[in-house]
């Protein structure tokens, strides 16, 4: 007998934002996805009314289409928190009636780059659960910032801490951000792109146009600086706030993803050199208005 689906399918969470367009929980008018230019975030998660875990909120032995349609609602992150944690206040009874609701709102349309954020956020979490549970998702590959000067097709990149102490010739005025993956073998990168950190809610999820340089045994998406400042500024605008740090992210065909390591929003390559936190403060207001 084949096993049971571990989580929903990527059909089903097609349908499920195709069939809504904000937080199933009553009166909360969160929507799905929030957008900020060429930033965007799942508003959302992927609620159970019946858990699939055997001591999870509401779980009901044997009962089989526990990742099915039916059995799956969208709450906001605060919502979701609050009806698993208080689940006899929460019955399954409320949370069908709430779905029978959500059914009925205009849909949001599901596309590339959205499945790509909800499949970054799913592959966090689990990478956050396995890290509070002692094991590690089996994963070889590994993904480091890199900054650098030159064209699309001919860029020096270098580690992004060591990236402001290199010299470059004046020929490369362009200043490359760039998301490395390496030891991934013969896996093909599904997506890359960037996180931003507010130190509440999900991330921000930049998803770069390709512009792809390739080595032995690495593989390297190259982010424009001009572009990248341009997102920078509406974020500011859009959220009248600056995240606290980022961090690179690449997601494997497998369906394993693999992120660099937080770092401090001040290291970004779009600053002249020697900027400080108030120096960005003073760029988010100016910009934000």
């Amino acid at each position: 007998m084949p096993g049971k689906k571990s989580e929903p399918s990527e059909k089903t969470k097609r349908l499920l934002f195709g069939s809504a367009s904000r937080c199933g929980f009553p009166d909360c008018l969160e929507p799905l996805v929030r957008r900020y230019g060429d930033l965007m975030s799942i508003n959302v998660e992927v609620a159970h009314i019946r858990s699939d875990k055997l001591r999870g909120p509401r779980h009901v032995p044997d009962y089989e289409p526990v990742h099915e349609f039916e059995n799956l609602l969208l709450l906001c992150h605060k919502d979701h928190t609050l009806v698993d944690d208080h689940p006899d206040s929460f019955p399954i009874e409320d949370l069908e009636r709430w779905k029978e609701v959500q059914i009925g709102q205009a849909g949001t349309a599901l596309d590339d780059d959205l499945v790509a954020a909800l499949r970054q956020q799913v592959s966090a979490l689990a990478e956050t659960v396995a890290s509070l549970s002692g094991s590690t998702p089996p994963c070889s590959a590994t993904v480091r910032l890199l900054a650098g000067r030159g064209t699309a097709n001919d860029a020096a990149m270098l580690p992004l801490d060591v990236y402001r102490q290199a010299t470059f010739e004046n020929g490369y005025p362009t200043v490359y951000l760039g998301v490395e993956v390496s030891g991934h073998g013969q896996l093909r990168i599904h997506q890359a792109g960037l996180e931003f950190d507010f130190a509440e809610g999900a991330p921000a999820v930049y998803l770069p146009p390709e512009i792809r340089h390739r080595s032995e045994g690495r593989d390297a998406r190259l982010i424009d600086q001009g572009q990248l400042r341009e997102s920078m500024i509406q974020l500011a605008k859009a959220t009248r706030r600056l995240p606290l740090r980022f961090r690179g992210f690449v997601r494997l065909d497998d369906g394993q993803q693999v992120s660099s390591a937080w770092t401090s929003m001040l290291q970004l390559p779009i600053w002249r050199d020697g900027i400080t936190e108030d120096d960005l403060l003073l760029l988010m207001h100016r910009h934000r208005s």
